[in-house]
């Protein structure tokens, strides 16, 4: 028997709260939390970016794949929608118009990617938070699927921690 949509919510629910319970546990300094919320963005603008150099329609698949899954799971997920929409676009814009070569695009993708994951473990989970990055420990498909709302979940609750 196949799973309903009501299934499917729960199920993805569920597995949203575990990998967010995991990643704040590795995510307690606020200044880490703001590194992540700007490096994980950065991350999948170069992702959609490397996936547009394939082809246009599956940077689009992912991003309403993606997007279908972060709407199910919080309202903050239709916000983060809105901004791999945005983050999309521009690179449409970028690339179709000729600024970017396919070989300045791969490169700047490629560039990206690696600086962020560097800033996030060198600087963000080693000198600040004196840890391994959550992934070290369990590395998922959820994880990876819910990683831009778990960082802006998680940078949120810290800027509101902080204002009150």
């Amino acid at each position: 028997m196949g799973m309903n949509f009501v299934d499917l919510v729960v199920t993805v629910r569920r597995h949203y709260k575990l990998e967010l319970d995991l990643y704040d546990r590795y995510h307690q300094n606020t200044i880490n939390s703001y590194i992540h919320v700007i490096c994980i963005t950065c991350e999948w603008f170069a992702t959609l970016l490397l996936l547009r150099q394939v082809h246009l329609q599956l940077a689009e698949l992912c991003v309403i794949i993606l997007a279908g899954f972060l709407c199910i799971v919080s309202c903050g997920g239709i916000l983060c929608s809105l901004l791999l929409a945005a983050l999309l676009y521009s690179i449409e814009i970028s690339c179709s118009s000729g600024d970017w070569t396919v070989l300045v695009a791969v490169g700047l993708g490629l560039g990206v990617h690696m600086l962020s994951w560097g800033v996030q473990v060198g600087i963000g989970h080693y000198l600040i938070e004196g840890n391994s990055p959550s992934m070290a420990e369990s590395l998922s498909f959820y994880g990876v699927l819910f990683s831009l709302l778990m960082a802006w979940d998680n940078g949120w609750r810290k800027l509101i921690s902080k204002l009150k």
